[in-house]
């Protein structure tokens, strides 16, 4: 069919980037390498050196005053573009809440409250680069 190649690549790097971005958040891990194919479509992505350990700390123990990246990416405070953000300093929040998005390889993290409280500061401007753990948002008891 016309157009199936292409359509295939395309879920299937969609499906590589997923992969990888979910395995360097979730265990700190560096693959060697990747294979992906589906149907008769193939990638395979060669990383180096083969598999590797990324040193990955914990946040900070203050971290119950903290709202902190999920992953490596890019911070915003709202879900689209000119949409209102989703807290606001002063806005109580509970615990589970949703305060921002991570987005790393197109892929939209949420970011959540730990714990029940205000928000006091917005440490991070919206669209700005954030590293794994970096504070992000700062809650006051409530």
């Amino acid at each position: 069919m016309p157009g199936e190649p292409a359509d295939a690549t395309c879920e299937l790097l969609r499906e590589a980037t997923r992969a990888v971005t979910e395995l360097l958040a979730h265990n700190g891990s560096r693959p060697g390498s990747l294979h992906v194919r589906a149907g008769g479509v193939a990638i395979e992505l060669d990383f180096g050196g083969g598999p590797a350990a990324v040193p990955r700390e914990e946040p900070e123990a203050a971290g119950e005053d903290l709202v902190v990246a999920p992953t490596v990416g890019v911070f915003y405070r709202a879900p689209s573009p000119g949409a209102e953000p989703f807290v606001r300093e002063g806005d109580r929040v509970t615990a589970g809440q949703q305060v921002a998005i991570v987005e790393a390889m197109k892929l939209a993290i949420p970011v959540a409250a730990g714990r029940d409280g205000t928000i006091l500061r917005v440490l991070k401007d919206n669209g700005a680069d954030v590293e794994y753990g970096e504070p992000l948002l700062e809650l006051a008891a409530s």
